[in-house]
């Protein structure tokens, strides 16, 4: 199952999770994208244990610039870590990718929320 999500940058977001930001005015800004992320990625069955957790989520930035990066902070990249997720970021198609690489379903969703939390 993988949980997609959209940002808009440098225009409006029609989610009220995502403020858009328009980065011409500062020089390499750090922005946090998700401060208070609260997410389900369980399958449609609810949040049954027997539902398998997300593998991957990928959020997309709006207008993605060549300069921009993507990072985690430091609590998101210490349960990145012990989660056994990775990131990647394409300034290209604007995509933001969280993959788990352990074994078995994926985190918990609170793992996930505490990374997204961080993704800045």
């Amino acid at each position: 199952m993988s949980t997609h999500f959209s940002l808009g940058f440098n225009g409006s977001s029609s989610t009220t999770e995502v403020t858009a930001y328009n980065d011409s005015a500062a020089t390499n800004p750090t922005v946090l994208l998700f401060p208070s992320a609260q997410i389900s990625t369980y399958g449609t069955g609810g949040n049954s244990g027997s539902d398998a957790q997300a593998t991957q989520i990928v959020l997309n930035i709006g207008n993605p610039s060549s300069t921009m990066s993507v990072t985690l902070d430091s609590a998101a990249l210490t349960a990145a870590n012990s989660a056994h997720v990775t990131l990647s970021f394409s300034t290209t198609t604007g995509n933001i990718t969280l993959h788990y690489t352990g074994s078995g379903s994926g985190p918990a969703d609170s793992v996930w929320n505490t990374i997204l939390d961080g993704v800045q």
